[in-house]
Formats: structure tokens, C-alpha cells, sequence
């Protein structure tokens, strides 16, 4: 999610959460409470790619390099998958290489 997503997502549940608050007074407004949360709370822990150098990851031996490479529409980047076998975590990282046909 891009970061004015991200900003307009946070608006968006903290104005629920202000107009259930204000509302639950009258008796009504829970689900505004309860939507504001979730929106607040999923765009919070959401999880995105984890970018990282290539030296963290090349020169650990616990991760291997996938055959996994695919073209990142936000940042207009080739992107590689290198996997953790005994973690099962999968990260991405910048490539400047394009997959062969």
C-alpha cells in the first residue's frame, strides 16, 4: 500500500473511532468503535515487503536465492524471492536483472 494509503486509511479509522465515541453516548456507535479498530489495527500490523541490501542476505548462508523474479509495479523494479528454510520467512530484494525468457 502506498504511504497516502496508508495516511488515508489512518484518517479514516481514527474519524470512526472519534464519531463511534461521540455516538456511543447516545447509545449507538459501536460499530463505528469496531470498524475504526480494524481499520486502524490491519493497516498497522499489515505486512509489506521486506526490503533489504543484498549483503545481509547473500552472505548468510541460511538463505537461498529462489528462481522467483517478478517486476514490482510501485517501486518499477525487478524483485527477487530469497527464502529461509528454517524459518520459512521469504524475502524480497531488488534485482537489476530481469527473468530470462
Amino acid at each position: 500500500m502506498s504511504v497516502k494509503g496508508r495516511i488515508f486509511i489512518y484518517i479514516l479509522g481514527a474519524m470512526s473511532l472519534l464519531g463511534g465515541g461521540i455516538t456511543l453516548y447516545n447509545g449507538a456507535g459501536f460499530g463505528l468503535i469496531i470498524l475504526g479498530a480494524l481499520l486502524l489495527l490491519t493497516t498497522f500490523f499489515e505486512s509489506r515487503y521486506h526490503w533489504f541490501s543484498n549483503g545481509l542476505i547473500t552472505q548468510n548462508p541460511d538463505w537461498q536465492k529462489t528462481n522467483e523474479i517478478f517486476h514490482d509495479d510501485e517501486s518499477s523494479q525487478w524483485v527477487r524471492v530469497w527464502f529461509n528454510a528454517k524459518s520459512g520467512e521469504r524475502r524480497y530484494i531488488k534485482s537489476d536483472t530481469p527473468p530470462a525468457p
